[in-house]
């Protein structure tokens, strides 16, 4: 049994069926691998309708002082904040704290339930563990998790229902305030076991005219903050030192009738200033125990209401947008609040200057966000590229201007102005954006990004390091016999790795996904870094790689990245370890000629040894993040299609040649000029996956045809939209048509038309559709910023894929078709989209060709 998040019709807790071995009264009916619990109920029709309450602007902060209680109550860690020196102008922040101080979520893994000599989280996550407390009493909550508890060893042990998800998905919709504090007179001490009951609660409803809705973030006003933040400092300590047996606190009141109004009200969240929400000591049942791992539902407690009941009573209305981001750490029982949002969205001061962003005469039309200011981030936060689709879809602007609190974006959906702006590449610059995203991702020294920063963008010259190693890419990768002898090099390699799958009978299963990220990131390291390189000598590095790629998006916030990206963090890391004792072992001389002039390159121009190696993190990602989803899903929509596949694989067999002892071999020339409908279903396939946007700077006032640009602002062509603009690409835009690309000329007539990084030179029989640009395909960039990489990438893609259809039955498990997985869209692209979960896959030898060794060859290459 499944609910209906949208749903305004859902059981009651009486009426909840029984889950077999799950604790009495869980309700976990959101998926066997749902993360989110209640947060489901906030649906983006919610969302938007709560954000329809935003009407004066106003803005109301809930975070509490980061600091307090001081000192916290129950025993815990205070809050130190440290201020570190950077460099000679800078400072760094260090917080060492429990996220228990101060406003806070109360996450998933925070309390669970002893059942069946396991500890039970929410949606049956669980630790096996003998050495259980008898009751939630027994726990001893000064010594932590030591003693008879669970230990921070096993709490390590799975993420799942960790704080990260929340983050991910967002906590956004309708607030609704009970000022019990206010609408009490404020007659009892908040520092005492004073329960708040269910009938005065639905009495404090009923006088401010509040009905609850499914989807609801109950918000409960106490008085502890008011009351806490008259205490002074005498009172504060004895307070924070008082024991278990004598700390009373003012809350929620517990037991059945308090439940069955929090269950059947279908809240999102619960909230409240009280350090515990519920009354403390617990009345019996404790509302923790089933809100959190029964139902999952979020508590949030120590939430500075103060402001909020103020303008509630002064405007008469306890409703209002709401939202919370929690800290996107992985595996976080509980999370500090990064930022609540009330009434409309908290603004910091440090942003100030964004909020008066002026518009020029001139400059693209400006669309403005729903929630002002920051309306457009939540969007992008939740939507990823797709949302630079969603803003526009009634004004249809070929290029707009998006303003996102201290910059301004202008956002380019038309192929002839993108074609225009690569034109103008004097004025605009793509190192200025992307090297600060690369210092961020590789945690480079400011000392070695002075070096990179040096006529980066080669107004000087071609001088400095970036304009040498941009020649020297363009050089090694581009058509000649560098390039042939790389490409060589991957084909022996993969027909090495292949070979060796589902031998003698044997099958593979796996998830197709992930077997594919493991396969290209051993043989893309033995190809490019040569035989010594890091995960030769240690495969352990792959994984670490992908947690690293998993997580940039983290790492690029930058915000305690040890804490809030740990995993990535970590990861990065350990390749950074191996990658700097591979150049100072100098491995890299026997590696391929990219990473030898690479690595010469940037000693010669002043980087450490150290800095050197670290650097190639970037590089890294740069050969695997794309070609490995390019691959997956140009593999899937052949697979997922039997008469599809059944063509390519005829058409394949131009390419196929016998070999002695019954071998035979795939030649990559013959592919590439002879497989038409291969090449164009490659294409077609890059094309609906290519969400990633080009960026620009604007270094200096310009103007793209009758566009002003202005200075410091930051272009983006939205990849995501021209792919599937069907005035570009036809009415069939958003389907996925194999043929696209087989017939037609790109358009010479148009004179915005230029190359893009689409080799219309290349010997094939694809081209582009007659009429479409050639700006209008993204995958390689575009102008003076074209991937150099972009034909070593098509031919082990073409490889690979070639090799797997031609010696190879792939089907699910169980032996059933396969079938095109869901795409992972609403991200955030630092890569091509991804699939979303696993794809189980079972890999046989293809029938009649089980005892064929195949070998990939590049006879021809050019």
């Amino acid at each position: 049994m499944l609910f209906d998040p949208s749903s305004s019709s859902l059981p009651k807790r009486s009426e909840l069926p029984k889950i077999p071995g799950a604790p009495d009264g869980a309700a976990w009916f959101w998926g066997k691998d749902d993360e989110l619990g209640r947060l489901n109920l906030l649906t983006p029709e919610r969302t938007s309708k709560a954000a329809a309450l935003i009407k004066t602007g106003e803005v109301v902060n809930l975070n509490w002082r980061a600091d307090y209680p001081d000192p916290p109550a129950f025993g815990r860690q205070s809050f130190k904040h440290t201020i570190s020196p950077l460099g000679e102008t800078g400072f760094d922040d260090l917080y060492d704290m429990n996220t228990q101080s101060g406003s806070q979520w109360d996450g998933y893994r925070h309390v669970g339930l002893r059942h069946n000599d396991n500890v039970v989280f929410y949606n049956g996550v669980r630790e096996a563990v003998s050495h259980l407390a008898t009751n939630p009493e027994d726990y001893d909550m000064t010594k932590r998790v030591t003693n008879k508890q669970l230990t921070t060893d096993e709490i390590y042990k799975t993420d799942r229902c960790g704080i990260q998800a929340w983050a991910k998905h967002g906590i956004a919709g309708r607030g609704v305030l009970l000022d019990y504090w206010g609408y009490s007179g404020g007659n009892y001490n908040p520092n005492s076991s004073h329960a708040i009951s269910l009938s005065e609660l639905q009495a404090c409803a009923k006088a401010q005219g509040v009905e609850f809705q499914p989807g609801d973030i109950l918000l409960v006003r106490s008085g502890f903050v008011q009351a806490y933040n008259k205490l002074n400092a005498e009172e504060r300590e004895r307070v924070g030192k008082l024991s278990f047996a004598d700390l009373a606190l003012a809350g929620v009141e517990g037991g059945e009738a308090m439940l069955d109004f929090l269950h059947d009200n279908y809240f999102a969240a619960v909230a409240g200033d009280a350090p515990s929400f519920e009354v403390w000591p617990f009345q019996q049942p404790a509302l923790h125990y089933y809100l959190l791992p029964r139902w999952g539902m979020p508590i949030g407690e120590m939430w500075d209401l103060e402001e909020l009941a103020e303008t509630c009573r002064r405007k008469k209305q306890y409703t209002f947008f709401i939202n919370s981001v929690p800290a996107n750490v992985h595996g976080l029982p509980a999370s500090i609040i990064v930022l609540i949002l009330t009434v409309i969205i908290l603004v910091a001061v440090t942003v100030h200057r964004g909020l008066t962003i002026d518009h020029s005469p001139g400059e693209p039309p400006i669309i403005k966000p729903a929630i002002p200011y920051i309306g457009h981030i939540l969007g992008i936060i939740r939507h990823g590229t797709h949302y630079f689709e969603i803003v526009n879809r009634d004004t249809r602007y070929p290029i707009y201007t998006l303003p996102t609190l201290s910059t301004r974006q202008y956002i380019v959906t038309s192929p002839q102005i993108a074609a225009q702006l690569q034109r103008q590449h004097k004025d605009l610059a793509f190192y200025n954006v992307i090297l600060e995203v690369t210092r961020r991702l590789t945690s480079l020294k400011p000392s070695t990004m002075k070096i990179v920063m040096k006529n980066v963008n080669a107004e000087q010259g071609d001088w400095g390091l970036m304009p040498t190693m941009h020649d020297m890419f363009n050089t090694v990768l581009g058509r000649g016999e560098s390039l042939k002898d790389l490409t060589r090099s991957q084909m022996s390699i993969f027909s090495e790795m292949l070979n060796e799958v589902a031998v003698g009978g044997d099958r593979l299963e796996t998830d197709l996904f992930g077997w594919i990220k493991s396969t290209f990131a051993f043989a893309n390291a033995k190809s490019i870094y040569g035989p010594e390189n890091p995960f030769a000598l240690d495969p352990s590095l792959v994984d670490s790689f992908w947690d690293f790629e998993a997580g940039m998006l983290a790492l690029i916030i930058d915000i305690f990245p040890s804490i809030t990206a740990r995993r990535a963090y970590l990861g990065r890391e350990a390749i950074a370890k191996a990658l700097v004792d591979y150049v100072k072992e100098k491995r890299w001389r026997k590696a391929s000629l990219l990473i030898q002039n690479r690595i010469s390159i940037n000693l010669s121009h002043g980087f450490t040894e150290a800095e050197a190696g670290r650097s190639e993190i970037i590089l890294l990602f740069a050969i695997l993040g794309n070609a490995v989803p390019s691959t997956f899903w140009i593999l899937t929509n052949i697979i997922s299609r039997p008469d599809l596949l059944a063509q390519i694989r005829n058409e394949l067999q131009s390419a196929v040649t016998d070999e002695g002892s019954g071998g035979k071999i795939i030649n990559l020339s013959v592919i590439e000029s002879s497989c038409p409908l291969f090449v164009s279903t490659y294409r077609e396939s890059l094309r609906m996956i290519g969400n990633l946007a080009s960026l620009r700077y604007v270094l200096r006032d310009t103007v793209i045809g009758q566009h002003y640009l202005r200075k410091d602002s930051i272009i983006q062509v939205a990849g995501i939209i021209i792919h599937h603009d069907p005035q570009t690409w036809g009415q069939d835009s958003d389907q996925f048509n194999p043929r696209r690309f087989i017939k037609g000329q790109a358009s010479v007539a148009d004179k915005d038309s230029e190359p893009s990084g689409l080799d219309l030179k290349e010997p094939t029989a694809t081209q582009l559709p007659p009429g479409v640009p050639s700006a209008a395909f993204r995958l390689f960039g575009g102008g003076s910023v074209v991937c150099p990489g972009r034909h070593f990438a098509q031919s082990e893609i073409l490889a690979f894929v070639a090799y797997l259809l031609m010696a190879f039955d792939i089907s699910t498990p169980d032996g059933t078709p396969i079938t095109l997985p869901p795409r992972d869209n609403e991200k955030i692209p630092l890569s091509v989209i991804k699939p979303k979960g696993d794809m189980k896959v079972r890999i046989n030898r293809r029938k009649g060709y089980e005892d064929v060794s195949w070998r990939l060859v590049a006879d021809g290459f050019h």
